[in-house]
């Protein structure tokens, strides 16, 4: 008659009795030996469970020669317990093996592989979890205690906040009408100096004409009889050098006599002014600033699936375009 699971483990603690750790690491390397517990092993089957590993890591263990030694509890601290399920892992990796898969037999037991894999991750899973547990507990009395303390500092924080951001409202629109009433100063005058610029330009044209006709040029002289001899030319060359210099001039002049305002600054603070963005209407957002909803494509896979009967060739990837539809397969436990 097989012997049913706890009897299996009362043999192995006859086997390898004591509260040592090494003791301890035996008992669990050989519990956690696929599917060993469920095949009702021999006495030398467990011992081969027990010298699983040949690292110099793991000395052999000598085999308790009473046979009567009592059930002992498997109790180990939560770093024994992680060593042990790393050093499994190591072990198992170490001894892996290619797996080869050509017929329905090496398909039947690669299965059995991998459920024995799966069943070991899922025992891992289920330790951190317990072990995490408290720590997950605590984590949410604290978040919980300073949460509320945070919500009253917050609370008595925005009674600063709010008239703050009202002031730097008020503030950013007295800036930009200070700057648009000063940038329409900057324009009218530049434009009453470019005037006079054009207007410059004009008289030394005006000049040089002159000076090219002898009867004109004549008539000009006869006006400056009596004054130093300038040549007219000369004159409003300079005249338009000035005007144009003027225009050139006239942002830095202006800057000097009307400086730009400046935002308020103050010591505790430091404002920031970031420009964001909120969608009013889906529908009218151009396609470049969406992406592709996850959600969306996972029920078009379930809804054609079962349309076209599970029949992946049914596709037409011309119908669904930017997309690849696929079939995938993936291998779970039972």
């Amino acid at each position: 008659m097989a012997r049913d699971a706890k009897a299996i483990r009362a043999r192995v603690s006859e086997l390898y009795p004591g509260d040592s750790p090494e003791m301890k690491a035996v008992r669990h390397r050989i519990y956690s030996t696929p599917n060993l517990l469920a095949s009702d092993p021999s006495d030398d089957a467990i011992r081969a469970a027990a010298q699983m590993a040949d690292s110099p890591e793991t000395p052999e263990v000598p085999v308790n020669p009473q046979s009567a030694a009592p059930l002992v509890g498997e109790v180990l601290t939560a770093e024994e317990q992680t060593a042990l399920v790393k050093r499994q892992a190591v072990e198992i990796a170490a001894k892996a093996q290619p797996v080869i898969v050509k017929t329905a037999e090496d398909y039947e037991q690669a299965s059995l592989g991998f459920a024995a894999i799966q069943k070991l991750r899922a025992d891992n899973e289920a330790k951190r979890k317990k072990l995490k547990a408290p720590i997950l507990e605590s984590g949410r009395l604290l978040d919980a205690e300073f949460k509320a303390t945070d919500e009253i500092l917050a609370k008595e924080q925005s009674r600063y906040e709010t008239p703050m951001v009202a002031f730097k409202q008020a503030e950013r629109e007295a800036l930009r009408k200070q700057e648009a009433d000063r940038q329409a100063i900057l324009a009218a005058e530049t434009a009453r100096l470019q005037a006079e610029a054009d207007a410059a330009l004009v008289l030394l044209e005006q000049a040089k004409q002159t000076e090219a006709d002898p009867f004109l040029s004549a008539l000009a002289a006869d006006d400056y009889d009596d004054a130093p001899v300038v040549s007219p030319v000369a004159l409003a060359t300079m005249q338009a050098k000035d005007a144009i210099r003027a225009v050139a001039m006239a942002p830095r002049a202006l800057a000097a006599t009307l400086p730009a305002a400046a935002a308020i600054t103050a010591t505790g603070t430091k404002t920031s002014y970031p420009w964001l963005v909120e969608v009013v209407d889906p529908g009218q957002v151009a396609r470049v600033f969406c992406s592709p909803d996850e959600s969306k494509l996972g029920a078009l896979a379930k809804r054609l699936k079962a349309e076209l009967n599970d029949d992946i060739t049914k596709i037409n990837p011309a119908d669904y375009p930017g997309l690849h539809i696929y079939e995938s397969i993936r291998i779970g436990g039972r």
